[in-house]
């Protein structure tokens, strides 16, 4: 198995890991760290790491990440440089869009029928302009809903008066 000098071997890991996962019943009243079950689990009312927050060897790694940076970026671009295929599918899959920008002269679902019949677009991007249009006709509905009904409490304070 190769290893990267920089990077811990997977038993050092899990071993440092087992090492400090559960600390003694003792240990953990003088450090002031809430006890553990014997699944490993807090007890409750001590809830641990607060959420979010990263351990030390997360941090440590993505800082090591981190700093490959300037050689992988070079790495890359002179990849890109000699036409490697692998290279050049990286970088466009990463700067342009997922999927493509879809034209339609007629924005309804009859429009929408008719430019999937003619092959102008594919069954998932029909699926997608259509879920999309509801949403919309949807949103349009509710401002005509709450138009009418800022109408009727304002006829309603009318009366009152």
């Amino acid at each position: 198995m190769l290893e990267h000098p920089a990077i811990f071997p997977l038993t050092a890991i899990q071993s440092i890991r087992d090492a400090i996962a559960v600390p003694s019943a003792e240990l953990a009243q003088v450090a002031g760290i809430p006890a553990r079950q014997v699944d490993g689990r807090y007890q409750k009312g001590a809830p641990g790491r607060p959420k979010g927050s990263r351990n030390r060897m997360s941090r440590q790694a993505l800082d090591q990440v981190k700093s490959f940076a300037p050689e992988a970026l070079a790495a890359l671009h002179c990849a890109v440089q000699k036409g490697e295929r692998w290279a050049v599918e990286f970088v466009l899959e990463k700067v342009l869009p997922s999927q493509r920008t879809i034209e339609l002269d007629d924005a309804t679902p009859a429009g929408l029928t008719a430019a999937l019949a003619d092959g102008d677009i594919s069954a998932n991007e029909a699926k997608d302009v259509a879920t999309a249009l509801h949403k919309l006709a949807e949103i349009g509905e509710l401002q005509e809903l709450n138009a009418r009904l800022v109408e009727l409490e304002q006829a309603m304070q009318g009366e009152e008066r």
